[in-house]
């Protein structure tokens, strides 16, 4: 009887061990920031895809709930700059030219003045300046894309983006040979597979489906855009950054087709908690391998460009604290 009872009780604290440990790792791995919102993009976009993967990652290495870690949809990026401003976001992803307007008070944000305290988290994919050419025209420069008739979208980022180049070049709207600007890239790409253009401007994170349809179905081939210029605007506008097309992304693609533009980036306030920005940055960092394989548009992440690029504000102190530590920046 004595034996029996001394193997329940064994039994029992074994039991109890064995239940307790795992809260025990979960509490010793939880880096104590508490629930934190980012700000993501539309459901079925990008942005909101790598939103989630961020959280993803974040969950699977500190072991904690899912939901300490979320993700709100908002389409517009100034809106989700102000949620950020009023604190109802920690994390937000946007492009690097709403930060820079936001952050120097331009743009929407003239009348309520800049963000001081907009930060730097990571910098990720391009979303490049990229023209796409009839596969069987005379165009294979930058320079001769005069000779065209041209559609491009009246988006903000890619009018902002073209309209460097044509002042960088002196053109004006009548150096080509026709100039038509439509509100979406899908009536710009109708007219391009419709024959009724030469070429199509477009500002998009790659693989873009758009440029995928004018290339595999509308005989189209994407256009080089080199100017050592170029690396001028960047120095005066650090929400710029080089790029490139990786090859045989598209068909007919062989080689890299080198361009520009702005960055997909992530930013904090300077006063997000340094947790839940040491555990973001963390979380990245760690999985990253594991992220490229996650989306085509994540398969040249570098952590060399990701501290940097396209990065108008200044970083986070607990995001460089970290990337000074890993040697990633110096």
């Amino acid at each position: 009887m004595r034996r029996s009872l001394l193997f329940l009780v064994f039994s029992c604290l074994a039991l109890s061990a064995c239940v307790q440990t795992p809260q025990l790792i979960t509490k010793q791995r939880d880096p104590g920031t508490g629930p934190f919102l980012i700000g993501t993009g539309t459901g079925a976009g990008l942005y909101h895809f790598l939103g989630q993967e961020i959280c993803r990652n974040y969950a699977l290495d500190y072991a904690v709930d899912s939901s300490s870690c979320d993700t709100l949809v908002q389409r517009k990026s100034e809106s989700k700059l102000r949620l950020l401003q009023s604190q109802i976001l920690d994390l937000a992803i946007v492009d690097s030219a709403w930060v820079r307007s936001a952050a120097n008070g331009i743009g929407p944000f003239t009348n309520t003045g800049p963000m001081n305290d907009l930060r730097g988290v990571m910098s990720f994919y391009a979303q490049p300046l990229t023209v796409v050419v009839k596969r069987n025209s005379d165009i294979t420069e930058f320079d001769q894309l005069t000779n065209a008739r041209l559609i491009s979208t009246t988006n903000s980022y890619n009018d902002a983006t073209f309209s460097l180049l044509r002042n960088m070049k002196g053109w004006t709207d009548a150096s080509f040979l026709s100039l038509e600007k439509v509100k979406s890239l899908r009536t710009a790409l109708d007219a391009f597979c419709e024959g009724e253009a030469d070429a199509m401007v477009a500002t998009s994170a790659h693989p873009s489906g758009f440029v995928q349809q004018a290339t595999a179905e509308c005989g189209g081939r994407l256009l080089p855009i080199e100017d050592p210029r170029i690396a001028d605007e960047i120095a005066d506008n650090p929400a710029l950054a080089l790029a490139s097309i990786p090859p045989k992304m598209y068909v007919g693609q062989s080689g890299r087709i080198p361009t520009f533009g702005h960055r997909t980036l992530l930013v904090a306030r300077s006063d997000t908690p340094d947790a839940v920005v040491e555990a973001v940055v963390n979380a990245v960092l760690d999985n990253l391998s594991t992220i490229k394989k996650r989306h085509p548009a994540f398969v040249e992440l570098n952590p060399r460009e990701m501290v940097s690029a396209g990065l108008p504000v200044a970083l986070h102190p607990a995001a460089e604290a970290i990337y000074r530590r890993e040697g990633i920046l110096r």
